[in-house]
């Protein structure tokens, strides 16, 4: 009876449910940072971010790419406020420029 009780404060690898509620949490998060205004993907433990969506009468007082930055101090800031590390030596916290081409190369 007066025996130890030892819990989990994280989530259990190797738990049958562990990705079932890895994922339920990712999406109340996605969710969450979607609902802000950030247009925001998912894939397993990989978020990316889009421009901030503002108001028409607030767009034009910001860059595109202040935009982007504001968009991922959003993301960055709820995950962690969740409890998510971001490794920051493998992310690209800046915003870019995608450029896609079509065509046919030699």
């Amino acid at each position: 009876m007066g025996g130890w009780y030892f819990m989990y404060a994280t989530l259990p690898f190797g738990w049958k449910t562990s990705a079932y509620v890895y994922d339920t949490v990712g999406m109340a998060a996605t969710h969450f940072i979607r609902s802000s205004g950030v247009p925001c993907s998912r894939y397993t433990d990989d978020r990316h971010a889009g421009q901030l969506r503002l108001p028409r009468a607030c767009m034009n007082q910001f860059s595109n790419f202040q935009l982007a930055q504001m968009a991922a101090f959003v993301a960055c800031s709820v995950l962690v406020s969740l409890g998510y590390f971001i490794g920051l030596k493998k992310k690209c916290l800046n915003a870019v420029y995608l450029c896609l081409v079509f065509g046919v190369f030699a």
